[in-house]
C-alpha cells in the first residue's frame, strides 16, 4: 500500500500539516505561475519532496478509500488547530473536493483551507457547501485571465514585487505567525508578494 505523505509543516506556515500534490500535473493549464512556481523549483532541487508529492497522486489515483483511511487517521491521532491543502499542486478532481468537505464535516474543529487556480471551472455548488471550517480560496493574478476573482468569494492575489496590493485586501507578511492564520478567515482577501 502507498503510504500518504503529510508534511507537518514548513518555515512559511509554521507547525501547520499539508497534503501536497505535484505542481504542474494537478494545477489549471495556463496559470500565470506556471513558470515562477516556487513549489515546482523546490520538487526539482529535492528529489524526496517529488517523491512524496508523486506517492500522495498515485494514492489518491488508485485507492481513494486508502487515501481518506490514512488522512482521517492522521488527523486523528495529530493535534491541530489548521490544515492546508496543497502547499504545492491542486485539487485533482471533484471526487477530491468531495473528500476535502467530508473531512471539514468530521473534524469540526479544524480549520482547513485551499488555495486553488481551478475556480473557473470548479463546482460552486460544493465549494460554497456552508462549513465554517473550510476556506476555499481563489487565486488570482494581475493582468491576467484570472485577474478578477468572483464575487463574493475569498481570493490570493499573487503581486508582483514593487506593485500595490489588490484593493480590498491584505498583505501577506511572508510568515502566518504574524498575522495570526488569517487566510484560514473567509471574510480576509490576501495579496501576496511574488516569490
Amino acid at each position: 500500500m502507498i503510504q500518504l505523505h503529510i508534511s507537518k509543516g514548513n518555515s512559511k506556515i509554521g507547525g501547520v500539516p499539508s497534503v501536497s500534490f505535484p505542481p504542474h500535473v494537478t494545477c489549471a493549464p495556463g496559470v500565470p505561475c506556471f513558470k515562477l512556481c516556487y513549489a515546482y523549483r523546490l520538487s526539482r532541487i529535492r528529489k524526496s519532496v517529488q517523491a512524496a508529492w508523486q506517492r500522495n497522486l498515485d494514492l489518491w489515483n488508485e485507492d481513494k478509500r486508502g487515501f481518506e483511511r490514512q488522512l482521517t487517521v492522521f488527523l486523528e491521532t495529530t493535534p491541530s488547530r489548521y490544515f492546508r491543502w496543497f502547499v504545492a499542486g491542486d485539487i485533482p478532481d471533484a471526487g477530491f473536493l468531495r473528500l476535502m468537505i467530508r473531512t471539514a464535516k468530521k473534524f469540526p474543529a479544524i480549520k482547513f483551507m485551499v488555495y486553488t487556480k481551478w475556480w473557473r471551472k470548479s463546482n460552486r455548488r460544493l465549494i460554497i457547501a456552508d462549513l465554517p471550517n473550510l476556506v476555499v480560496r481563489l487565486s488570482t493574478w494581475p493582468n491576467s485571465l484570472w485577474e478578477k476573482p468572483l464575487s463574493g468569494w475569498p481570493f490570493s492575489a499573487m503581486i508582483p514585487k514593487g506593485a500595490d496590493i489588490l484593493p480590498g485586501s491584505i498583505e501577506c507578511p511572508g510568515e502566518c505567525g504574524p498575522c495570526g492564520y488569517k487566510c484560514w478567515d473567509r471574510d480576509v482577501n490576501v495579496s501576496i508578494r511574488q516569490h
